[in-house]
C-alpha cells in the first residue's frame, strides 16, 4: 500500500543557499515499488507567480523502511520554468543532494546542467484521506503539455530508480 511522505528542501544558486530554509515544502505519495508523485510549494522568491511544482520520481528505502536515496523531477505549469532534477544517490554516505535543469535537444535527448547543492528531507506521515485528496487535487492541475512535462512525468520513476540503483552499485 502506498505511503504518504512530507518533503522539503533547499538549494544553492551561485554558491548561496536559498532563503527561507527550507525553500520548498510539499507532500508525495510513494508506491510500494518506490515510485512517487506529489507536489511542493516554492517558498522562496521564484520568478514565477505560480508557486506550485509537481514532483515525480523514486524513493529508495532499505528493508526497515529507512530512506536511502531519492531522485525526482520538479515540474512546473509555467512555461518559463524549465524542468529540474534533484538527486541524492545514497543517504548513508552523502546527505548533500545535487540539483540541475533539464533540456531537450534534437527531440528526445535530455541534457542536464548541474547548478549546485541541495538538501532534501523526507518523513513518513500518518495516512489520511484528507492528505491523499489534497495531493490528488494538486496533481489534477498539472499540465502535461508544457515543457515536455508528459515525457518527464511518465519516465520519472523508472529513470530515477535506475539512477539511484546505479549510483548505489545495486544494478
Amino acid at each position: 500500500m502506498s505511503k504518504i511522505f512530507s518533503i522539503e528542501g533547499n538549494f544553492t544558486q551561485n554558491g548561496e543557499w536559498s532563503q527561507p530554509d527550507p525553500s520548498f515544502k510539499g507532500k508525495i505519495i510513494v508506491e510500494d515499488n518506490g515510485s512517487f508523485s506529489g507536489y511542493c510549494d516554492e517558498l522562496y522568491g521564484s520568478i514565477s507567480s505560480d508557486k506550485t511544482r509537481y514532483l515525480f520520481g523514486h524513493l529508495a528505502q532499505d528493508q526497515h523502511g529507512k530512506v536511502t536515496g531519492i531522485a525526482f523531477f520538479k515540474l512546473s505549469n509555467d512555461r518559463n520554468q524549465v524542468p529540474l532534477i534533484y538527486l541524492i544517490a545514497d543517504l548513508k554516505t552523502d546527505r548533500v543532494a545535487y540539483w540541475g535543469s533539464l533540456s531537450l535537444s534534437f527531440g528526445t535527448l535530455v541534457t542536464c546542467a548541474w547548478h549546485g547543492q541541495a538538501t532534501i528531507n523526507v518523513k513518513e506521515e500518518s495516512d489520511s484521506d484528507e492528505v491523499r485528496n489534497s495531493v490528488a487535487k494538486h496533481l489534477d492541475n498539472f499540465d502535461v503539455n508544457i515543457n515536455r512535462n508528459r515525457l518527464y512525468s511518465e519516465e520519472a520513476a523508472e529513470q530515477c530508480r535506475k539512477t539511484i540503483k546505479g549510483l548505489q552499485g545495486l544494478e
